[in-house]
């Protein structure tokens, strides 16, 4: 093969990929529902088959089980703790996990195995109550199975955003399983008011033993401290005042030594006082002290002595000072001003006195204060022992008063105790079961045969991989379609059917014939071979009606019959196969010996002749080209039909000589690795492979059956001249 030939043959096999929607360049494979579609239409017996069987399935379940009836009753948990050494009995403030840790608590405790039992004795439950599953151990004792069956029965659930537990108990009994319900929240809350009251109880015996030994170790605390006091000559000065009031010293010589303290302190401060005034008093003049100006006669004689002043001035602005009344006034006026002076003296005096009698007070506290100092701190250096004394003593008292407050309270509310748990919703025997669930069951079996009937679906497709329709052809085989030929009503001739120039096996062959026209850039080739996989897949009728379809359109058409093993062509168009294709390849007969007139202008016919030896031999000789370079040359179109790809040589080797090749597939009747494996044969040998030609294709079969596939062919059959 030349470059230019491999050249051209390239870009015809990008042309017909390109028509077939086959670009290496498409898009990503995505989901064929109409593949899915076919799948399940083409297995829809099996389908209903299946999905009949589950469904009947279910409706005996629904008839063979037994009813069950559930009763529920509510309780409701409330978060309270219980409280030993404290003084309140309210309920603590909890937080959400607290809250919810507290009600699963509750739920799990509900499904202990000493609560069923507890339910069990109270209800005096044995096998003769019927509540045992089938489930329950062999040989097991009674007590305990039946134990067993009531846990099994029993469920619990925490309604979201509350505090309420729903208790459920589910038995074939509707009235037993109300009262097992209704047993089980009775039981929780006398286990939690037990628990309570063992709690209280041992709370009582605690604080009792507590209490004796607080009261022991408080006597001995007391005596241990009278004796040292005695032994070390102390007086407490505080032994009279009231428990917890004891703020001041704790001894007499500390007592006096504190108060002579605080009468020396304002002696001193006294005296400072005193002393700053007598100091003032003799550096200012008595006239400027408080004490002077504030005394009210002083402040009398002032104002007198201002009085007589004005009155004085106002005379001797009449009259001269040596008159008697002026000179009267003056004097008036001096005796007001000794007067004045002698107040003034005797509060000097009063001052003097006062700082002198503060400072012989000041002294005599300081001599008793360094006396009682002294005295002090030797009565510390041996009162240490006793405050250590005293503070076992106040500590010794604070926890015995402690104690007995509690125990006091304790003792009041025994036998008192409040239950945080309180039953909302008791449980009524229920009138309907809640198995068998009719329409669980029933969508259960539904999907359940769903399901088989996938996989029996996915399993047949993958065991069974046939080519049924174009889509296949495409997918698996990756060649372009060039023609969908519908099958043929049972008992109808394929040759029938062609001479019918309006039925549906022409207007495909039609639409095959026009593919051609477009299978390569240059139109359709001028030597053709009509090959398939297998024999009976319809390359015959197919080959026939192309020839048939290019003669008609006045080409010169030469119909080959190629295959030597078995032909068939002359048969179907009644003409001689004494003389053929074997005489040609062998070379004792020329063209026009063995070219045949069919009877449609311009459609000659080569015969295939007597069956030789080897054909495969005879193929492969140097004759083959030559005839049909021959063939080419006397004929517009050469139309070969020759014999089947698998297990044979000759189809590879006419499809080497042939300028193209169709490769004809029966719809539903053979396998994609079938075929795949003749592609491979026929690409082996360098075929020239056109497309393919799906024949026998029944749409309606697949589900993929339209207004095309039924329609179009037929299109203008029933319709009347206008």
């Amino acid at each position: 093969m030349s470059a230019f030939t491999r050249i051209e043959a390239a870009e015809d096999s990008d042309f017909r990929l390109r028509l077939a929607g086959l670009e290496d360049d498409r898009p990503a494979a995505r989901i064929d529902f109409a593949a899915i579609w076919s799948a399940l239409y083409r297995s829809r017996a099996l389908i209903a088959a299946l999905m009949a069987a589950a469904l009947l399935a279910g409706v005996g379940s629904i008839l063979i089980a037994q009813k069950s009836y559930r009763a529920q009753a509510s309780v409701q948990i409330d978060p309270q703790s219980a409280r030993v050494l404290d003084t309140q009995d309210a309920e603590p403030v909890f937080s959400g996990p607290e809250v919810e840790r507290l009600i699963r608590t509750q739920a799990e405790i509900l499904r202990t195995r000493a609560l069923a039992q507890s339910v069990a004795q109270a209800m005096s439950l044995s096998l003769d109550d019927d509540i045992l599953t089938d489930g329950a151990p062999a040989g097991s004792p009674p007590a305990a199975a039946v134990v067993e069956a009531v846990q099994e029965n029993l469920d619990t659930e925490i309604l979201p955003n509350s505090r309420l537990v729903r208790i459920s108990f589910e038995h074939r009994d509707p009235a037993l399983a109300a009262a097992i319900a209704n047993g089980f929240a009775d039981e929780l809350l006398k286990a939690n008011l037990r628990r309570k009251v063992d709690t209280s109880a041992y709370s009582g015996q605690f604080l009792e033993t507590r209490l004796a030994e607080a009261k022991r170790r408080l006597e001995d605390a007391e005596r241990a401290a009278i004796a040292y006091a005695r032994s070390a000559q102390l007086i407490d000065a505080s032994a009279g005042a009231a428990r917890g009031e004891r703020t001041g010293p704790s001894s007499l010589t500390t007592s006096s030594l504190v108060e002579l303290n605080l009468a020396y302190s304002a002696a001193r401060s006294a005296r400072v006082a005193a002393e700053q005034k007598w100091r003032q008093l003799q550096s200012a003049g008595a006239m400027s002290l408080p004490e002077v100006l504030g005394n009210g006669a002083i402040q009398q004689m002032t104002q007198r002595r201002a009085e007589l002043q004005s009155q004085y001035q106002d005379e001797l602005e009449h009259r001269r000072e040596d008159h008697p009344s002026v000179r009267q006034l003056a004097a008036r006026i001096a005796e007001t001003n000794r007067q004045i002076g002698g107040l003034a003296g005797s509060v000097r005096s009063s001052i003097r006195d006062q700082y002198l009698v503060a400072q012989r007070q000041e002294a005599a506290l300081l001599a008793n204060v360094a006396q009682l100092k002294s005295a002090t701190l030797d009565e510390q250096d041996r009162g240490v022992r006793y405050t250590i004394l005293r503070r076992d003593v106040d500590t010794s008292r604070q926890l015995y008063d402690g104690l007995l407050q509690r125990f006091k309270e304790v003792s009041a509310a025994a036998g008192i105790s409040s239950n945080n748990i309180s039953i909302v919703d008791r449980a009524w025997p229920p009138s309907d079961p809640v198995s068998p669930r009719v329409p669980v069951n029933m969508v259960l079996a539904f999907l359940v045969g769903l399901a088989l009937s996938l996989i029996a679906v996915f399993v047949r497709e993958m065991v069974v991989d046939r080519i049924r329709d174009p889509e296949d052809v495409i997918r698996k085989l990756k060649l372009a379609v060039l023609g969908i030929i519908p099958a043929l009503p049972k008992g109808k001739n394929p040759l029938q059917a062609l001479r019918d120039p309006r039925s549906p096996i022409s207007e495909a062959h039609n639409s095959l014939q026009t593919s051609l026209q477009f299978a390569s850039p240059h139109g359709a080739p001028a030597s053709i071979l009509v090959t398939s996989s297998r024999p009976s897949e319809g390359k015959s009728t197919s080959a026939l009606a192309i020839a048939i379809g290019f003669a008609l359109e006045g080409k010169s058409v030469l119909l080959v019959d190629a295959d030597l093993r078995r032909p068939t062509l002359h048969a179907s168009l009644k003409l001689n196969n004494a003389i053929g294709l074997v005489h040609l390849l062998t070379g004792k007969k020329a063209v026009d010996e063995a070219v045949q007139k069919t009877g449609l202008a311009n459609l000659s016919f080569i015969a295939s002749g007597p069956v030789p030896p080897s054909p495969a031999e005879l193929l492969a000789g140097p004759r083959l080209n030559s005839v049909l370079a021959e063939l080419n040359r006397a004929y517009e179109m050469v139309i070969i039909d020759g014999p089947p790809v698998l297990g044979l040589a000759d189809a590879p080797r006419l499809a080497a000589a042939a300028a193209g090749t169709i490769f004809v597939v029966r719809s539903d009747g053979i396998q994609g690795r079938a075929a795949q494996r003749a592609l491979a044969r026929l690409t082996a040998g360098r075929a020239m492979i056109l497309g393919a030609v799906l024949t026998r294709y029944d749409a309606s079969k697949s589900g993929l059956a339209s207004e095309y596939d039924e329609e179009y062919y037929a299109y203008g059959q029933a319709a009347a001249p206008a």
